[in-house]
């Protein structure tokens, strides 16, 4: 079954993203929350590489979309013939301390999100909580001549040579406030800091973005549909031939993947059901127990990596991409062909 959130759960968020409300008494909470994050800027003493690294990640909490960047910046860095690897904290996972992530690992012992990264971009892909150690260990183990942190934007003993910022057009920065009062780990000011923000949707009007922030927008487009079970592929437009199906999302933003396989859709096509589950939920086969075996499956990339072991062979994933601009690429390319300092 879909876990559904708390009726606490859902006020605060509906308040993060709209007028604070009651959420505005907490805002003494606010003020040492951001005073502590203050602080710890303050007191960074950050560890330079020799090679450089490239940081993703945001200012909000919840999912933005920096998997499908992350992985678009992999397949840029190899067509220029470098040489890229990945770190990540490995979120949700059971384990702990610094490992490798291997094809035969799972989302249990390292997380779902660099487990799609290593499977599907076939990088070399590190997991810690402690990303200089990542790093580290990366580097020690794989002959990579720039690094990509995959989230670590507030791990400031982590030095950087190019900060990236991925900011969710379809829900932006919310209210505008940081935690409890609103979803930012840090103020709006932050982004005017980066060397990109990078907003998905085309379309997209943020508020709250410093108007001196570098911004780039970007699309995240449908690529593939994959089996689950044995890794056929087929076109996007697939998915329109299934009579019945059920689409599933363990994401931070569920909606906007349902949105996706809408879209994809013909106008006359039957509503598909729908199930939610929590971001980085870890799938188990009871949580599939009441779908009919007939029934097709559709799920994210994400979540398909915890579901291999079980699937059925009418289970499918849709891959996504995220296209870039190609002046966002010509600015990284200017700062990473710069040396870097001691």
């Amino acid at each position: 079954m879909a876990r559904n959130k708390s009726a606490l759960q859902a006020f605060v968020e509906q308040r993060w993203y709209h007028r604070p409300g009651l959420l505005g008494l907490l805002a003494p909470l606010e003020a040492l929350f951001i005073a502590a994050s203050r602080r710890r800027r303050q007191k960074k003493q950050s560890v330079e590489f020799d090679v450089p690294v490239v940081v993703v990640g945001n200012i909000s909490v919840g999912g933005t979309g920096k998997t499908p960047v992350v992985k678009a910046l992999v397949a840029h860095l190899r067509a220029l013939g470098r040489n890229p690897g990945v770190v990540s904290r490995g979120y949700g996972r059971a384990t702990t301390g610094v490992l490798m992530v291997e094809n035969a690992s799972t989302a249990r012992q390292v997380g779902d999100e660099p487990l799609e990264i290593r499977r599907s971009c076939d990088v070399p892909t590190v997991v810690g909580e402690d990303r200089v150690a990542a790093v580290e260990f990366l580097l020690a183990r794989a002959a990579c001549d720039v690094v990509i942190s995959d989230d670590g934007l507030q791990h400031y003993r982590l030095g950087r040579q190019f900060e990236i910022a991925v900011v969710d057009g379809s829900k932006g920065l919310g209210n505008g406030h940081c935690l409890p009062v609103g979803p930012l780990r840090e103020p709006p000011h932050r982004l005017a800091e980066v060397d990109a923000v990078l907003v998905s949707g085309a379309n997209s009007a943020i508020s709250f973005v410093p108007a001196e922030a570098t911004v780039f927008t970007y699309a995240v487009k449908a690529a593939k549909l994959v089996n689950v079970r044995s890794g056929e592929v087929r076109p996007v437009n697939w998915v329109a031939g299934f009579e019945k199906f059920t689409a599933i999302a363990g994401i931070g933003n569920p909606e906007k993947f349902f949105s996706t396989l809408t879209d994809l859709l013909p106008p006359e096509s039957p509503a598909f059901a729908r199930r939610q589950f929590a971001d980085h939920h870890q799938f188990t086969e009871a949580d599939f127990r009441d779908l009919d075996r007939d029934t097709a499956l559709v799920m994210t990339e994400k979540d398909a990596v915890k579901c291999v072991e079980f699937a059925r062979d009418n289970w499918w994933y849709l891959a996504v991409d995220a296209v870039l601009d190609t002046r966002f690429y010509t600015l990284l390319g200017r700062v990473l062909s710069q040396p870097i300092s001691d």
